[in-house]
């Protein structure tokens, strides 16, 4: 334990007086922080308040328990995991090219990781010098989670209308402020035709058509229709009993008229033969093509359903897999927090041990 410690010291910078008074102050602040209440869990873990389950809740309240330099510790993991995974590619790169030149470079990805671990630990020596370092895990969870949404240039639309049930304020002010953005890019005005040209709106006008709309403009009656050439009446009078030309005249309106009932005769005789088998020809036609209609909707609408049963499956899966992925993270979370507490406890048992026995941790360390 001696050597953790000259590593912790000589890592972290500090002097054994202060390594001392933060072991110690880290054991009253572990006494001191079992009050907190439960609901602080949805500061620690933004990104599981939706689906808190009763194991998330359990790892929560064993997280809670902790102080800042736990947090701390907890984001100087992750900065190193991000940067050991960017040396890991630079590493891969570099081999690949000194491969590529027949000299093989051993030994670089510890000293790149060795950097990396360097670089991480005079960060969170900034972040534990810095004047806000007296700020609770919730407004450093606020701040991390604002510096990254700053930084996004786009908004991302996921959503998961199967799996997402619950929204917030914030939620519809950003698909309001999504909606005016689309909505700004067409504002339609009253000459928003002006740059076409004019319709020429009397192109399918025939004559016919224009002296019926003058007509109507005039208000004028319509001409009725001229059923005189459908009497059929006889020269009368003294005057035209004798006169050949009017009897001429009459004879041909009635052969007119009689060759037009033997027509319509022959059109009703027509009719009543065919008329009814064709009219029920065109009937099974129509409903054929209704009857392909109603099929071709509810093939259409069967895929639909389809579609949404798919999506619905697929977001319930991944639903499903995003809790499990949170409870494992809070799982892990919780471990590094127990395994940290577990050290600085033994930390000071060892350190109280060699008080007791009037022994120098760091005439220890220079023994081992």
């Amino acid at each position: 334990m001696a050597k953790v410690e000259s590593i912790l010291i000589r890592e972290c910078g500090w002097t054994p007086e202060r390594f001392t008074r933060e072991i110690q102050r880290s054991r009253r602040r572990s006494q001191r922080i079992q009050s907190i209440q439960t609901h602080k869990i949805t500061d620690f873990f933004p990104t599981v308040r939706r689906s808190l389950s009763s194991f998330t809740v359990s790892c929560g309240i064993d997280a809670q328990k902790h102080s800042r330099r736990e947090w701390a510790a907890l984001q100087r993991l992750r900065t190193n995991a991000k940067l050991y995974e960017k040396t890991e590619v630079a590493v891969e790169d570099s081999k690949v090219c000194a491969k590529s030149n027949g000299t093989h470079r051993r030994g670089v990805k510890r000293v790149l990781a060795e950097e990396s671990f360097s670089c991480t630990i005079s960060k969170c020596r900034r972040v534990e010098d810095s004047p806000n370092s007296g700020t609770s895990l919730d407004m450093l969870a606020v701040q991390t989670t604002t510096v990254t949404t700053e930084n996004d240039d786009q908004v991302l639309v996921d959503a998961l209308p199967y799996l997402d049930t619950e929204y917030n304020d914030a939620d519809r002010q950003t698909a309001l402020r999504l909606i005016d953005q689309e909505c700004k890019i067409f504002r339609p005005t009253k000459n928003y035709l002006k740059h076409l040209p004019v319709p020429d709106f009397d192109v399918f006008l025939t004559p016919c058509m224009l002296k019926e709309q003058a007509r109507m403009s005039k208000k004028q009656e319509m001409s009725k229709l001229d059923m005189s050439r459908c009497e059929l009446p006889c020269p009368s009078g003294t005057s035209r009993a004798g006169d050949k030309v009017q009897w001429r005249k009459a004879i041909k309106n009635a052969k007119a008229q009689n060759e037009h009932l033997v027509t319509r005769q022959i059109n009703l005789e027509l009719m009543e033969e065919y008329a009814a088998e064709s009219y029920l020809r065109r009937n099974r036609e129509l409903e054929q093509l209704c009857t392909e209609a109603e099929r071709e909707l509810r093939r259409t609408k069967e895929q639909v359903m389809e579609i949404h049963a798919r999506r619905k499956m697929a977001q319930l899966d991944a639903g499903r897999q995003l809790r499990e992925l949170e409870g494992s993270w809070v799982a892990m979370v919780t471990n590094n927090y127990r395994m940290e507490l577990a050290n600085n406890q033994m930390a000071v048992a060892n350190a109280q041990m060699a008080k007791r026995l009037r022994l120098d941790p760091a005439a220890l360390g220079q023994l081992n």
